[in-house]
């Protein structure tokens, strides 16, 4: 940063803003939302106001690590000179701080400047040359830079495109800061890691076996009532179990053409798809075939998920429209 040129003192370099002047100081980005520190997560984040100044009204002010951040809301018109000198002793004061080095000017919120806001600034930006620390200058307007370079105040203050950028190259951030600023974006991160370790490491259903499980004891249920139940409590017995098989046949089925099924469920759908229904008719004569094929299927499913080859059929089997033959 330029020192200020042989010759000219502070005096100087306020004397042409004691003329009114107005010009567009703020970029409409609303930047002074954004959050104090070095890494753009952090800046983004809106740090806490200062309790001594959460009741100024010209002055905005947050603290980011040894850096002051003054955004002003315009001029002072309607203010009393008594109101504006409180606001500019408090920030005085908290600028002498111990762990107060630096200053940024937050121009985004500046969309009328006059002359005693700007000489405001300058006494801060005073203050804080004094004290060998940096004086930035953010979301200034072409107009507003303009005035700065007539009034060589270029030469005093660090120019930077967004509060963003000045707090990057000014601030020091203390990391229980920068870590409390990052807060939600931890947080938010911690659920994305915890829930990616889920899908990686959390057991996956084993719907071959869950389904082996359930259609061996209905099979085994229905052949237990076949022989003893009457006609009308054996047909509400096969809606029953058929409205418990339907649901696992779907699943299978999606699962078959998303190529997502195990060969266990392969034999499953067999048997809930094209045999169940023949190999429980009382009246069919090819129940009794139909039956030794959900047994077989069931024999080959159980050696799968026991990881053992499938038993081969031992004899043909005929279902009448057409016929399974033994070693298949």
């Amino acid at each position: 940063m330029a020192p200020v040129k042989a010759g000219s003192c502070a005096a100087d370099v306020v004397k042409p803003a004691l003329l009114p002047i107005a010009v567009e100081g703020g970029r409409g980005t609303n930047s002074g939302n954004a959050a104090c520190a070095s890494s753009v997560s952090v800046l983004e984040t809106k740090m806490p106001a200062l309790p001594e100044t959460s009741q100024h009204e010209l002055f905005l002010v947050e603290q980011c690590g040894d850096t002051l951040v003054v955004a002003p809301r315009g001029d002072a018109v309607g203010f009393t000179p008594q109101a504006v000198a409180a606001e500019q002793n408090a920030i005085a004061l908290i600028l002498q701080r111990e762990g107060v080095k630096h200053l940024v000017v937050d121009l985004d919120h500046a969309n009328y400047f006059g002359s005693i806001v700007l000489g405001a600034l300058v006494q801060m930006g005073h203050q804080v040359r004094a004290q060998r620390g940096r004086i930035a200058l953010a979301s200034a307007s072409a107009e507003m830079l303009d005035v700065l370079r007539l009034m060589k105040l270029d030469q005093m203050w660090e120019i930077f495109p967004s509060r963003r950028s000045a707090l990057r190259s000014v601030a020091t951030i203390p990391l229980g800061e920068r870590l409390w600023a990052q807060r939600k974006t931890a947080v938010a991160l911690l659920v994305v890691v915890a829930v990616a370790l889920t899908i990686v490491y959390f057991p996956r259903p084993n719907y071959g076996q869950r389904y082996y499980v359930e259609i061996a004891q209905l099979w085994r249920d229905a052949q237990a009532r076949k022989d003893l139940a009457g006609e009308e409590e054996w047909e509400r017995f096969l809606k029953r179990t058929e409205a418990k098989l339907e649901p696992m046949l779907q699943h299978m089925l999606r699962r078959s053409d998303s190529g997502k099924w195990t060969e266990a469920e392969r034999y499953l759908i067999y048997i809930a798809r094209d045999h169940w229904r023949r190999a429980l008719a009382r009246n069919s004569p090819y129940a009794e075939a139909h039956s030794r094929v959900v047994q077989h299927f069931l024999r080959c499913a159980e050696a799968v998920l026991e990881n053992r080859p499938p038993p081969p059929l031992t004899s043909d089997i005929d279902l009448g429209d057409h016929v399974i033959r033994a070693g298949e």
